[in-house]
């Protein structure tokens, strides 16, 4: 064979080559095109209300706890003391057969803004917020109001509740109002100051007065003389107040501290931050409750446990602990326009049904005072 034809077959061949590169080309071109208008086709907006949501770092992990979606919004609290600060994360989402995520930055130690979960063909918007900090996972319960002859059978049987349950309480005890109820003086002095002890000894004011409109000399005199009565009766030092009506100003706190108290428990009014430890005195504020007041009647009546747990999970997603308040009204029963001394049963099933379910979520129980760390 000539030169020249085997010059002219290797044209021929590299002609062919590039024709079928071109082919080629053209073809992955086309699938492309194909792929990009199926995926331009807008993905259906989903309602996510009753799914569930958690967070991965970019390494895969998860560091938050799975938490529902409520009246289209999730909290979600990442344990800065479990987990380094990551500049992203995922949020993924799941409900029935769906299955969503979104990647977001987190510059800062929170997000709060409404997100877009997408998957495929469909997306859901939900109103997120996320917060880095530190946290205790805990939640504390208090009991309110404790005092002499007041709804004694109500008081002592969520005490006992707790007691069947092995979990901790916190008890407000009304200084002027206790010493002389035997039955309910018995049974708080069997379960303090030994090593079974579940209760932790609150002050809860003198007479239940609002400390908010006392002077300060005033505001610590009254602390005093409930600490002293305490421990006239029961042999145990108070670092617990609770403000009677959850009210109380700069100097309570002054005062409080002028008598060895180093938590304060109040309520909406106390404002973050709230620190969870390398602090002197400490605010734990109620975050949730297990019942309410009807604004007709002005009695208590009590909410199912369902409703409060679910307080209680936004609440430690926004401050890394909870505390939930017990009055003994909402634990006794109504017979026409007052509470009497009788024990409401379907409460004390209420209450039983959401210590289990805070126990079987992992979360501690604890007493005020052990909330910091």
């Amino acid at each position: 064979m000539g030169k020249h034809n085997i010059l002219k077959m290797n044209h021929r061949r590299l002609c062919m080559k590039k024709k079928v590169k071109v082919i080629i080309i053209l073809t992955i071109g086309i699938i492309i095109l194909i792929i990009g208008i199926a995926s331009s086709e807008p993905r259906e907006l989903i309602d996510l209300e009753g799914g569930a949501c958690h967070v991965v770092d970019p390494n895969k992990n998860v560091i938050s706890e799975v938490e529902s979606i409520t009246n289209g919004k999730v909290f979600i609290r990442i344990d800065s003391n479990k987990n380094p600060k990551p500049d992203q994360v995922t949020i993924r989402c799941e409900k029935g057969d769906f299955e969503g995520s979104q990647i977001l930055q987190l510059e800062n130690k929170k997000i709060e803004r409404e997100v877009e979960i997408i998957s495929l063909s469909y997306y859901g918007k939900l109103n997120l917020k996320l917060i880095y900090g530190e946290t205790c996972n805990c939640v504390a319960f208090r009991l309110d109001d404790v005092r002499d002859s007041f709804l004694n059978n109500a008081q002592i049987q969520i005490m006992k509740t707790f007691e069947k349950n092995n979990a901790s309480l916190t008890i407000g005890i009304v200084g002027g109002q206790f010493g002389n109820d035997t039955k309910l003086i018995n049974y708080i002095k069997e379960n303090t100051n030994t090593d079974k002890s579940f209760l932790e000894i609150a002050n809860h004011g003198w007479m239940h007065e609002n400390f908010r409109n006392l002077e300060k000399e005033h505001q610590s005199l009254l602390m005093k003389k409930t600490n002293e009565k305490i421990y006239e009766i029961l042999k145990t030092k108070t670092l617990t107040f609770i403000p009677p009506f959850n009210q109380f100003n700069e100097e309570t706190i002054q005062a409080a501290k002028e008598n060895g108290i180093m938590y304060l428990s109040a309520g909406k009014m106390d404002l973050p931050p709230f620190p969870l430890k390398n602090s002197t005195f400490y605010r734990f504020p109620q975050g949730a409750a297990t019942g309410d007041t009807d604004k007709k009647t002005k009695l208590f009546y009590g909410l199912s446990h369902e409703r409060i747990y679910l307080d209680i999970r936004k609440v430690l997603a926004n401050s890394g602990f909870a505390v939930v308040t017990i009055h003994p009204y909402e634990f006794s029963v109504i017979k026409g326009d007052r509470h009497v001394n009788e024990v409401n049963l379907e409460m004390i099933s209420q209450l039983e049904l959401l210590i289990k379910k805070i126990q079987n979520e992992d979360h501690m129980i604890v007493l005020i005072q052990k909330i910091n760390f």
